[in-house]
């Protein structure tokens, strides 16, 4: 009986202690000892108004250089026609500003089984055109382009040396052509001109810069 009698004093002792436990333990969990773990919220990045217009860039000048021959009109023979090109192009625009300088000279006889006399022309002008680039997954690149211009041509009219006559005019012009670019670096261009009456076709060779 004896034991049965400790047992039971032993046990009314542990029942209070046992909850005073268990507040210890349930004050330390939340001492300031403890760090405390907070959620954080990644930033997302600004998205951009779908109303709002996407910026407009443009590119350019890019500048070429062509050369070749050209054809003549009556009285004049085949010419050279030398140039260059400077290039604009908008990203949001299908079609590239380009202007073109050109100078051409011609020259040709008149009455020649009269004794007849020597001609020549230079042409210098200035062309502004819209240039269409053809959309092609192929290394050969594709171009069209047409334009207004304004040129002044200096006509010189040679008599077997005995007298010289001398004419210019200044003219607006237009011109159509297309172009192929077969490397990066090098394209032809085949044109047809009209020059205030004189009309010409140049083929050319273009080097790109």
């Amino acid at each position: 009986m004896h034991w049965i009698s400790r047992l039971i004093a032993f046990t009314a002792v542990l029942t209070p202690a046992l909850p005073s436990a268990a507040l210890a333990q349930r004050r330390a969990d939340v001492s300031p000892e403890r760090p405390v773990v907070t959620a954080r919220r990644d930033a997302k990045p600004a998205t951009q108004n779908p109303d709002q217009p996407a910026a407009r860039a443009t590119t350019g000048p890019k500048w070429s250089f062509f050369g070749g021959v050209a054809s003549g009109d009556n009285p004049y023979d085949m010419g050279l026609a030398v140039g260059g090109t400077g290039r604009w192009q908008q990203s949001n625009w299908p079609v590239a500003f380009r202007g073109d300088a050109y100078f051409a000279h011609h020259s040709g006889g008149i009455g020649e089984q009269f004794g007849g006399y020597d001609i020549s022309v230079n042409i210098f002008g200035m062309m502004g055109n819209a240039e269409y680039a053809f959309p092609t997954q192929s290394r050969l690149k594709p171009y069209a382009f047409g334009g207004l211009g304004l040129f002044y041509s200096k006509v010189n009219l040679d008599y077997d040396g005995v007298f010289d006559a001398y004419d210019s005019s200044t003219d607006l012009g237009f011109g159509i052509g297309g172009g192929m670019h077969l490397t990066e670096k090098f394209g032809l261009e085949l044109r047809f001109m009209d020059l205030g009456g004189f009309s010409t076709i140049p083929l050319l060779a273009v080097w790109h810069f």
